[in-house]
């Protein structure tokens, strides 16, 4: 949390992360960034779990 301790105007954290946070109560406004990964081509990241599964 260290942008409670800065003069910091925002706090912005990723969705993901927020779940972790969200019953603390906070005195500056919070942004939420939505993160999508999209791996190409699709086949290889096929490829590199088959092998490690």
């Amino acid at each position: 949390m260290e942008a409670l301790s800065t003069d910091a105007d925002y706090i912005i954290t990723t969705e993901k992360d927020w779940v972790k946070i969200e019953t603390f109560s906070f005195s500056k406004p919070v942004i939420l960034v939505e993160v999508k990964v999209d791996i190409q081509p699709a086949e290889k990241l096929d490829e590199l779990l088959e092998c490690c599964l």
